[in-house]
């Protein structure tokens, strides 16, 4: 059955008023994942643009390896220039904000008894 449909393309089952059979164009739900899932065929250029991400994936592993500075010319490394830059770092300009004003329920909602009368 499965082999039919692979080579008839799919069909469904319609009900008692209709033809038995319909033609459908793509088969439904989830066709990468399950039991009669569809395995997409490795081909040459499939392997080729695998063996470029790994090769460029090489690549970035390599220069991430090697750091651009080595210990010994860190070393070397004027020490005024170090502190000029986490100088930088540490005097960033702060916002100064305000306290917020203290507010009461009774405040926000005084507008409501203007027209407020009391029976005496």
């Amino acid at each position: 059955m499965r082999l039919t449909e692979a080579l008839f393309g799919v069909f469904k089952r319609r009900g008692f008023g209709g033809p038995r059979f319909h033609f459908v164009k793509h088969i439904p739900g989830k066709i990468t994942t399950g039991k009669h899932r569809i395995v997409p065929e490795v081909t040459p250029k499939f392997k080729m643009d695998l063996w470029k991400k790994l090769a460029i994936e090489e690549k970035t592993m390599m220069y991430l390896s090697q750091p651009y500075l080595t210990t010994e010319e860190e070393k070397h490394m004027p020490k005024e220039f170090i502190r000029c830059r986490l100088r930088t770092y540490k005097e960033a300009p702060r916002i100064q904000r305000r306290p917020l004003k203290s507010l009461f329920a009774a405040d926000l909602l005084s507008h409501i008894n203007v027209a407020r009368e009391w029976e005496e």
